[in-house]
């Protein structure tokens, strides 16, 4: 679907996890599979597929005679040249080779050329055969509700079922004949499903892609030989060293467990290699550009299916999906390296290729609006879904056929053990012959849906959406106070914090405002300096980065008001609690056990709060890193500047700087919510009953297994910090609720909120 449709695939850390996820990523680890009902009635009754013209299905065919021809008419060239080269050889040997030095000279240069070439192309026929990919077939009888479900695109699409559905540990979804008498029989195709798109799209993501892979696959493009050009480039496309797994990390892999002969043969041949792939690409260029138009078609019938299945509204957000997903894959296959000497390879390869791609995701999205607004032509053929299509196939609103909007690792069956098995396959594919894997199944934690953030506005006044970390009073020096006289004071606070409320949320909307913008040109600072476009040009986005730098500073200083009077409010509000016993009836706590609570709460706010400026620039940081290593996975080359590696490794240094100093403000901290969490655990997994774990640190090492890994390399660097960095917005936001459920709670039992409404009306 990322690609085009000549190929019909796409090129396209959990204890304590709670809110720092996406919904997709947090629900596959507890989703229950979908039933045969569910599959049943999660579709609309039927749709209709558009039916080709006449003059499409001609252009069709002849398309797929040219993409015959050329291959063929390659092959009788180079073997036509061989047997004219080595005749004319034969003949000068037998009229006197010394006779006639320059020719002799020629000849034999002629003859190495060619005996490399042909001995290069063998090669690589042979190793492409040899270790081609290891795919993981799946029967009705082991997973009925993915058969079901895949049948079931197939039955409204009216294209042939599958005839079997195997899957593999890379990102994409290809639907390939089985043999060509399948083809001319119409039997359905094989369908290979990269287990990442089952962990990283929703079912309803999913039916999409689906559908858009049958769009070649109908009976008008099989009758009229379309799955043979999507073959056929497939084919030219694996041998030309770019196909779906990085190739450099494979002969990276195997040239470690080669013996010195077999090594010194590859160095011999490749640069005849090189010239096999580049032939290889440039018929798959020539053969691309010659079926343009038709594939052009089949990819906005494609568009069409997809659109009625998943619905129109789903399309664009699927694509970027699946590249982020693609970015994550590369990003994976880089780490396995560095994974592999230390003996730490994931045994749920998927899973990390999707946790990739959820860190990456922010620094992707710049690049992948550039890529999607990229002119398409037939000679500079763009394999992502542009933005003309996408406009296209939202123009038509359709709401779709399908209505299965959980994660679509719920179609699989036993997925853990699925998703190791395809992960053994795929280190095999890459040359890890035995792989030592490291588990990295994450325990299973119950996640609460929606926060009540009503009240946590009404509590905080909306401080919250800067992102910053609101320190609170300490409760204890109002104790000694009368209650009347507390809450009296508490009455003014909520007063003035009401009446200067949409003060207050335009100030945080503009810190949040010049904290993105500050962020994005800092980003794009150190992009333009890693292209190295001048001085003057790098001189002045730094210009304006500190100017923003200025005026959030102002901003700031006018939020520090209102962070006192909150943090205030919430301090009197926290020394009535701790005298309530109603709230500890609540919360079944004693009395020592709520004061320990609040008090741990309290601390936790204030280590977080002092830790918050290290955050900010982690922050920057690791979305600056980010941004790095999508630059040099580009496929364009004038994206690589000449200072990549450079300045990735600069900033790989300043992540882990404050990564140090983010860890060691808060490593002992003790942790408010571990009792809570460990409990919750404790009820989904009784093996959890032995984790002794009690401070914010502890929980972190327990959250980011690999957290020890961090300096190895930059993607395991911007992993590691991406996740710390989620887990302590994870935190904060916990421990925000937990704030706002004990003042809500403390305000209502003294009457202070039925006064805050009257208030607020009165004032409206």
């Amino acid at each position: 679907m990322l690609r085009d449709a000549s190929h019909n695939f796409p090129g396209a850390m959990g204890l304590l996890n709670s809110g720092y996820r996406d919904t997709a990523v947090r629900d596959r680890m507890l989703s229950d599979t979908y039933s045969q009902d569910d599959i049943r009635n999660g579709f609309r009754a039927e749709i209709r597929p558009p039916r080709t013209a006449l003059g499409e299905r001609v252009k069709m065919a002849l398309a797929t005679l040219f993409a015959i021809a050329l291959p063929l008419a390659f092959v009788t060239l180079i073997g036509l040249s061989s047997l004219v080269w080595f005749q004319f050889t034969r003949d000068l040997l037998q009229n006197g080779f010394f006779n006639r030095p320059g020719w002799g000279l020629v000849v034999v240069l002629g003859d190495l050329f060619l005996a490399g070439f042909l001995a290069a192309m063998v090669r690589r026929l042979v190793l492409i055969r040899r270790h081609a990919r290891e795919y993981l077939a799946v029967s009705p009888q082991s997973q009925p509700e993915l058969h079901a479900f895949v049948n079931h695109v197939a039955l409204l699409l009216r294209v042939p079922f599958p005839r079997a559905i195997k899957l593999d540990a890379e990102v994409g979804l290809i639907l390939r004949p089985g043999s060509f008498k399948d083809i001319l029989l119409g039997h359905g195709p094989e369908i290979l499903i990269g287990v990442p798109l089952l962990y990283g799209l929703s079912a309803r993501q999913l039916a999409g892609v689906i559908a858009h892979a049958y769009a070649g696959y109908t009976s008008e493009a099989r009758r009229y030989g379309y799955p043979l050009i999507c073959a056929i480039d497939r084919w030219l496309f694996a041998q030309s060293g770019l196909a779906r797994s990085a190739t450099s990390i494979k002969e990276e892999f195997r040239s470690l467990d080669e013996g010195r002969s077999r090594q010194r043969l590859a160095a011999l041949l490749r640069p005849f290699d090189f010239l096999v792939q580049s032939t290889f690409y440039l018929l798959y260029r020539i053969i691309s550009a010659a079926t343009f138009v038709v594939s052009r078609r089949i990819d906005m019938v494609g568009d069409q299916f997809s659109s009625r299945i998943a619905g129109s509204s789903e399309f664009r957000s699927t694509q970027f999906r699946l590249r982020s997903l693609h970015y994550g894959q590369q990003h994976a296959n880089r780490e396995l390296l560095k994974s592999w000497r230390n003996s730490r390879l994931s045994s749920n390869f998927p899973c990390l290729v999707v946790d990739h791609a959820d860190t990456l995701q922010l620094s992707l999205r710049p690049r992948l609006i550039q890529e999607m607004e990229e002119l398409v032509t037939p000679l500079t053929r763009s394999r992502i879904v542009d933005l003309g299509r996408i406009v296209n196939v939202e123009h038509y609103p359709d709401e779709g056929a399908c209505f299965l909007l959980g994660p679509a690792i719920s179609l699989l069956r036993g997925a853990d053990g699925i998703a190791r098995t395809v992960s053994i396959g795929h280190y095999h594919a890459l040359g890890i012959r035995e792989p030592e894997l490291m588990d990295t199944q994450r325990l299973p934690v119950p996640v609460p849906g929606e926060r009540d953030k009503a009240n946590r506005t009404d509590v905080f006044a909306g401080l919250e959406r800067t992102g910053r970390v609101v320190r609170i009073d300490d409760f204890d020096i109002h104790v000694a106070r009368p209650v009347d006289e507390r809450c009296g004071e508490l009455e003014d606070l909520i007063d003035k914090i009401h009446h200067d409320a949409a003060v207050i949320h335009h100030l945080a909307d503009t810190y949040r405002n010049f904290e993105y913008r500050k962020n994005l040109l800092h980003t794009r600072k150190v992009i333009e300096e890693t292209l190295g476009t001048g001085e003057t040009r790098v001189r002045d986005i730094e210009v304006q980065w500190l100017g923003l730098i200025k005026e959030q500073s102002e901003i700031k200083a006018e939020l520090v008001q209102y962070e006192s009077l909150v943090a205030r409010r919430i301090g009197i509000v926290l020394s009535l609690t701790v005298e309530r016993p109603e709230i500890r009836e609540q919360l079944a706590l004693a009395s020592d056990e709520l004061r320990s609570h609040v008090l741990r709460v309290t601390d936790a706010l204030t280590f977080l709060g002092r830790a918050h400026e290290s955050l900010q620039r982690l922050r920057a940081y690791t979305l600056i890193l980010g941004q790095l290593m999508v630059h040099a996975t580009s496929e364009d080359a004038e994206d690589i500047g000449p200072r990549q590696d450079e300045l990735a490794e600069r900033y790989q240094k300043y992540v882990l700087l404050e990564l140090g100093s983010v860890l060691r403000q808060i490593d002992n901290v003790p942790h408010p919510m571990m009792v809570y969490a460990l409990n919750a655990v404790e009820a989904a997994n009784p093996a959890a009953a032995s984790l002794q774990c009690h401070s914010i640190g502890q929980a972190i090492q327990l959250e980011v297994r690999d957290l020890d890994s961090a300096s190895s390399c930059p993607e395991a660097c911007h992993r590691v910090a991406t996740s710390v960095i989620h887990y302590i917005e994870s935190l904060n936001e916990q421990l925000q609720e937990r704030l706002s459920l004990l003042v809500t709670r403390t305000e209502t039992l003294f009457g202070l909120d039925s006064v805050r409404n009257a208030r607020a009306a009165y004032s409206r």
